[in-house]
């Protein structure tokens, strides 16, 4: 009996050292496979970590450095914009700020409220102003009749009626058909059309004379005035001086080849009265091969 029960013993004891041994393994097992998960859980986190960084240094990159808009406030160290109907940005104005009006290098005092901007600003540092290139002024153009002028102002009364002065500087060009002139060619009377420009635009910077033509057949020629009747059978006058040139054929000639019965066509200033066309330029038509 004594012996049986040793046995029985012998057996538990057996049977729970084998049990034992099954828990360690098992345990190792599960400390081995332990280490590998962790290993792998740091490698996805660092490159977590990269793949944001890159997402942020892509995303600078790709950062849009032009901000356009009109000037709404200016000081000697900053500028802001009005980008949209509610969206202004403040940029700061450094000593290596560069100034362009058009493609034109200006300084900084050329920046003014009002004025249309395109402000690229530094990579490195969004809130700084790199270049700031101001918006070239447009041309503006009237055409009209000259109803007073000075040696400093012309008045102009355009298509609506109403007179527009403008100041004649010493930088004010005049043209003639085309031909370079000077401000004494500009009189009472005369067609013109004025350009100034959308910065300065009560200045003329260029007064172009419109040349006024007639164009007939030559009914008499008196002295230096030529009479023609044009094709509705009106009779018209035209003046001509030591200052009128002549083609015929595309060969200058003189006022001996306009003789009765010539078709001609004459460019020139209508009169202070009115009443006749003073020529520059008269062109007589060559005569029809037969």
């Amino acid at each position: 009996m004594n012996k049986n029960h040793f046995k029985r013993i012998g057996r538990t004891i057996a049977t729970v050292a084998v049990g034992m041994s099954l828990v360690v393994g098992v345990t190792g097992v599960a400390v081995a496979g332990a280490s590998p998960d962790r290993h792998v859980s740091a490698k996805s986190h660092d490159s977590q970590r990269d793949g944001r960084q890159a997402r942020l240094e892509r995303d600078r990159r790709h950062v849009r450095l032009q901000i356009e808009g009109v000037v709404n406030a200016v000081t000697s160290t900053s500028v802001t914009v009005q980008r949209s109907r509610i969206t202004y940005s403040t940029l700061t104005i450094t000593p290596t700020t560069t100034f362009f009006e058009g493609s034109t290098p200006v300084t900084a005092a050329a920046l003014v409220v009002g004025e249309h901007v395109d402000i690229t600003r530094l990579r490195s540092a969004l809130t700084i102003a790199a270049s700031i290139t101001i918006a070239a002024p447009k041309a503006v153009v009237l055409t009209g009749n000259v109803t007073a002028v000075t040696s400093t102002s012309v008045s102009v009364e355009g298509s609506n009626n109403s007179s527009t002065t403008f100041t004649i500087a010493p930088t004010t060009t005049f043209f003639e058909g085309g031909k370079a002139v000077t401000s004494s060619a500009l009189v009472v009377g005369e067609r013109v059309v004025v350009t100034t420009s959308s910065a300065s635009p009560t200045t003329a910077s260029k007064i172009s004379i419109k040349l006024a033509t007639l164009a007939g057949t030559v009914t008499s020629v008196s002295g230096n005035v030529i009479t023609i009747t044009g094709g509705e059978g009106f009779t018209r006058t035209i003046d001509v001086s030591s200052a009128t040139t002549y083609s015929e054929g595309g060969s200058a000639t003189t006022l001996s080849s306009v003789i009765v019965g010539s078709k001609i066509s004459a460019d020139g200033i209508v009169s202070a009265d009115q009443t006749a066309l003073d020529a520059l330029v008269i062109t007589i038509a060559a005569p029809k091969a037969v």
